[in-house]
Protein backbone atom coordinates (compact mmCIF):
# COMPACT_ATOMS: atom_id res chain seq x y z
CA UNK A 1 0.00 0.00 0.00
CA UNK A 2 3.08 2.05 0.04
CA UNK A 3 1.99 4.54 2.81
CA UNK A 4 4.40 7.21 3.52
CA UNK A 5 6.85 6.37 0.46
CA UNK A 6 7.53 9.44 -1.49
CA UNK A 7 7.28 7.66 -4.85
CA UNK A 8 5.28 4.81 -5.17
CA UNK A 9 5.89 3.98 -9.00
CA UNK A 10 9.79 3.68 -7.79
CA UNK A 11 9.00 1.25 -5.20
CA UNK A 12 7.13 -0.80 -7.54
CA UNK A 13 9.92 -0.51 -10.32
CA UNK A 14 12.49 -1.59 -7.30
CA UNK A 15 9.64 -4.89 -6.51
CA UNK A 16 10.13 -6.25 -10.32
CA UNK A 17 13.40 -5.68 -10.86
CA UNK A 18 13.99 -7.58 -7.46
CA UNK A 19 11.30 -10.29 -8.62
CA UNK A 20 11.82 -10.53 -12.00
CA UNK A 21 9.54 -13.41 -12.39
CA UNK A 22 6.89 -11.08 -11.92
CA UNK A 23 7.12 -10.15 -15.98
CA UNK A 24 5.53 -13.07 -15.76
CA UNK A 25 2.36 -12.63 -14.42
CA UNK A 26 -0.50 -10.31 -14.37
CA UNK A 27 -0.06 -8.21 -11.22
CA UNK A 28 -2.67 -6.00 -9.30
CA UNK A 29 -1.21 -3.05 -6.77
CA UNK A 30 -4.03 -2.15 -4.63
CA UNK A 31 -3.65 1.05 -2.83
CA UNK A 32 -5.18 2.38 0.31
CA UNK A 33 -7.23 5.61 0.48
CA UNK A 34 -4.70 8.26 1.77
CA UNK A 35 -1.56 6.74 1.16
CA UNK A 36 -0.47 8.80 -1.74
CA UNK A 37 -0.87 11.60 0.26
CA UNK A 38 1.78 14.12 0.48
CA UNK A 39 3.31 14.09 4.31
CA UNK A 40 6.51 16.20 4.00
CA UNK A 41 5.29 19.27 5.67
CA UNK A 42 3.14 17.31 8.53
CA UNK A 43 4.14 16.27 11.82
CA UNK A 44 3.30 12.58 13.37
CA UNK A 45 2.40 9.02 11.77
CA UNK A 46 0.96 9.40 8.52
CA UNK A 47 -1.45 6.67 8.80
CA UNK A 48 -2.50 9.03 11.82
CA UNK A 49 -3.44 11.69 8.59
CA UNK A 50 -5.09 8.98 6.81
CA UNK A 51 -7.51 7.71 9.26
CA UNK A 52 -9.52 9.90 11.69
CA UNK A 53 -10.96 6.78 13.60
CA UNK A 54 -10.83 3.04 14.16
CA UNK A 55 -14.13 3.02 12.25
CA UNK A 56 -12.49 4.73 9.38
CA UNK A 57 -9.77 1.86 9.59
CA UNK A 58 -12.54 -1.09 9.74
CA UNK A 59 -14.34 0.37 6.74
CA UNK A 60 -10.88 0.22 4.63
CA UNK A 61 -10.10 -3.06 5.96
CA UNK A 62 -13.86 -4.49 5.13
CA UNK A 63 -13.71 -2.76 1.36
CA UNK A 64 -10.33 -3.77 0.60
CA UNK A 65 -11.43 -7.92 1.87
CA UNK A 66 -14.37 -7.74 -0.55
CA UNK A 67 -11.93 -6.11 -3.30
CA UNK A 68 -9.46 -9.10 -2.85
CA UNK A 69 -12.82 -11.41 -2.96
CA UNK A 70 -13.72 -9.74 -5.99
CA UNK A 71 -10.61 -10.45 -8.01
CA UNK A 72 -9.96 -14.01 -6.43
CA UNK A 73 -13.58 -14.63 -8.28
CA UNK A 74 -12.94 -12.80 -11.52
CA UNK A 75 -9.79 -14.87 -12.60
CA UNK A 76 -9.94 -18.16 -13.96
CA UNK A 77 -6.26 -19.59 -12.41
CA UNK A 78 -6.71 -18.75 -8.60
CA UNK A 79 -3.81 -16.38 -7.97
CA UNK A 80 -1.19 -15.39 -5.42
CA UNK A 81 -2.29 -12.85 -2.59
CA UNK A 82 0.77 -10.56 -1.31
CA UNK A 83 -0.15 -8.33 1.54
CA UNK A 84 2.72 -6.04 3.40
CA UNK A 85 1.70 -4.25 7.12
CA UNK A 86 -2.29 -3.60 6.39
CA UNK A 87 -2.31 -5.37 3.57
CA UNK A 88 -1.37 -8.11 5.43
CA UNK A 89 -4.65 -7.72 7.87
CA UNK A 90 -6.57 -7.74 4.84
CA UNK A 91 -5.64 -10.96 3.37
CA UNK A 92 -5.71 -12.18 6.89
CA UNK A 93 -9.56 -11.27 7.23
CA UNK A 94 -9.54 -12.42 3.41
CA UNK A 95 -8.77 -15.41 4.58
CA UNK A 96 -11.61 -16.05 7.37
CA UNK A 97 -14.72 -13.94 5.30
CA UNK A 98 -13.54 -14.72 1.61
CA UNK A 99 -15.83 -16.54 -0.53
CA UNK A 100 -12.80 -17.14 -3.28
CA UNK A 101 -9.69 -18.89 -2.61
CA UNK A 102 -6.22 -17.86 -3.49
CA UNK A 103 -3.62 -20.40 -4.39
CA UNK A 104 -1.64 -18.94 -1.78
CA UNK A 105 -1.30 -16.10 0.65
CA UNK A 106 1.97 -14.22 1.14
CA UNK A 107 1.44 -11.92 4.46
CA UNK A 108 4.31 -9.57 5.98
CA UNK A 109 4.38 -8.25 8.95
CA UNK A 110 0.23 -8.44 10.05
CA UNK A 111 -2.14 -9.53 12.49
CA UNK A 112 -5.78 -9.13 12.49
CA UNK A 113 -6.37 -7.36 15.46
CA UNK A 114 -6.15 -3.83 13.84
CA UNK A 115 -6.93 -2.08 16.99
CA UNK A 116 -3.94 -2.96 18.98
CA UNK A 117 -1.70 -2.20 16.36
CA UNK A 118 -3.27 1.30 15.40
CA UNK A 119 -3.71 2.27 18.98
CA UNK A 120 -0.66 1.38 19.91
CA UNK A 121 2.72 4.28 20.45
CA UNK A 122 3.85 4.51 17.04
CA UNK A 123 0.38 5.40 16.08
CA UNK A 124 -0.40 7.67 18.80
CA UNK A 125 -1.37 10.67 16.97
CA UNK A 126 -4.22 9.00 15.48
CA UNK A 127 -6.88 9.45 18.23
CA UNK A 128 -5.89 12.31 20.04
CA UNK A 129 -7.74 11.76 23.20
CA UNK A 130 -6.46 8.85 25.30
CA UNK A 131 -9.00 8.50 27.48
CA UNK A 132 -11.27 8.02 24.57
CA UNK A 133 -8.63 4.91 23.58
CA UNK A 134 -8.76 3.86 27.25
CA UNK A 135 -13.07 4.50 27.22
CA UNK A 136 -13.28 2.48 23.83
CA UNK A 137 -10.37 -0.01 23.64
CA UNK A 138 -12.58 -2.94 24.83
CA UNK A 139 -15.12 -2.16 21.55
CA UNK A 140 -12.67 -1.70 19.41
CA UNK A 141 -11.03 -5.41 20.44
CA UNK A 142 -14.48 -6.74 19.81
CA UNK A 143 -14.42 -4.88 16.41
CA UNK A 144 -11.99 -6.82 15.06
CA UNK A 145 -12.04 -10.59 17.26
CA UNK A 146 -11.97 -13.57 15.23
CA UNK A 147 -14.23 -15.33 17.63
CA UNK A 148 -14.60 -19.18 16.64
CA UNK A 149 -12.66 -20.40 13.29
CA UNK A 150 -14.44 -22.78 11.22
CA UNK A 151 -12.10 -25.79 10.22
CA UNK A 152 -12.37 -24.91 6.46
CA UNK A 153 -10.57 -21.33 7.30
CA UNK A 154 -8.18 -23.67 8.74
CA UNK A 155 -7.68 -25.73 6.14
CA UNK A 156 -7.72 -23.04 3.38
CA UNK A 157 -4.76 -21.36 5.91
CA UNK A 158 -2.53 -24.34 5.25
CA UNK A 159 -1.01 -22.39 2.06
CA UNK A 160 -0.62 -19.15 4.15
CA UNK A 161 3.11 -18.23 4.37
CA UNK A 162 3.61 -15.23 7.09
CA UNK A 163 6.66 -13.33 7.61
CA UNK A 164 7.04 -11.59 11.32
CA UNK A 165 9.88 -9.28 12.52
CA UNK A 166 11.11 -10.15 16.15
CA UNK A 167 11.85 -6.52 16.27
CA UNK A 168 8.68 -5.12 14.88
CA UNK A 169 7.84 -1.92 17.02
CA UNK A 170 4.07 -1.96 15.16
CA UNK A 171 3.22 -5.87 14.67
CA UNK A 172 3.51 -7.36 18.30
CA UNK A 173 5.19 -10.87 17.50
CA UNK A 174 3.72 -12.83 20.56
CA UNK A 175 -0.10 -11.88 19.52
CA UNK A 176 0.76 -12.53 15.88
CA UNK A 177 1.83 -16.17 16.46
CA UNK A 178 -1.30 -16.46 18.97
CA UNK A 179 -3.54 -15.47 16.04
CA UNK A 180 -1.35 -17.68 13.12
CA UNK A 181 -1.94 -20.83 15.83
CA UNK A 182 -5.85 -19.74 15.39
CA UNK A 183 -5.84 -19.21 11.95
CA UNK A 184 -3.89 -22.58 11.40
CA UNK A 185 -0.72 -21.04 9.86
CA UNK A 186 2.00 -23.15 10.00
CA UNK A 187 4.26 -21.57 7.90
CA UNK A 188 5.69 -18.90 9.71
CA UNK A 189 9.10 -17.39 9.41
CA UNK A 190 10.76 -14.87 11.60
CA UNK A 191 13.15 -12.80 11.23
CA UNK A 192 15.27 -10.02 12.62
CA UNK A 193 13.90 -6.87 11.42
CA UNK A 194 12.05 -3.93 12.13
CA UNK A 195 8.29 -2.99 10.40
CA UNK A 196 9.20 -0.54 8.09
CA UNK A 197 11.92 -3.20 5.99
CA UNK A 198 9.98 -6.37 6.72
CA UNK A 199 9.25 -6.69 2.76
CA UNK A 200 13.26 -7.10 2.35
CA UNK A 201 13.64 -9.86 4.42
CA UNK A 202 10.79 -12.24 3.07
CA UNK A 203 12.40 -12.52 -0.68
Amino acid sequence: HFAAVDNQRQQTELLRALLPELENFNVIAITAHGHTKDYEDLEGNPMSRTFASIKDIQGTIAASVMLADNIAGSTKVPGVYLGISMGGIVGLWHSVLGENKFRRMLIIAAHTQADEIFTAEPFSGMIHDPAKVKKLSEQYNQAFALGDIPEEVRRRNEKTTIYLGTEDSIVNIQTAREICKKLGIGGIVELPLEHDIMWLGSR
